[in-house]
């Protein structure tokens, strides 16, 4: 049992080390400005389709349940 434990706690280890030793990631582009990407421009319509989704789901689980009864 001990030897299973002190196994794992060293292959944790050694692999731990791979995110510490890794190359360094590039630098961004345009000197410190974020990129403009458009984040809210569906915003509307993917919230109805979750809300949408999210109310189906709750449904067919409610019909579900009655049905096996």
């Amino acid at each position: 049992m001990v030897f299973k434990k002190s196994f794992s706690t060293l292959i944790l280890l050694l692999f731990s080390m791979f995110g510490f030793a890794g190359p360094n990631p590039p630098s961004p582009t345009g000197k410190g400005k974020p990129p403009d990407l458009p984040i809210d421009e569906n915003l509307t319509i993917v919230l109805t389709i979750v809300t949408l989704y999210g109310l189906y789901t709750i449904y067919k689980h409610i019909k579900n349940k009655k049905a096996s009864i």
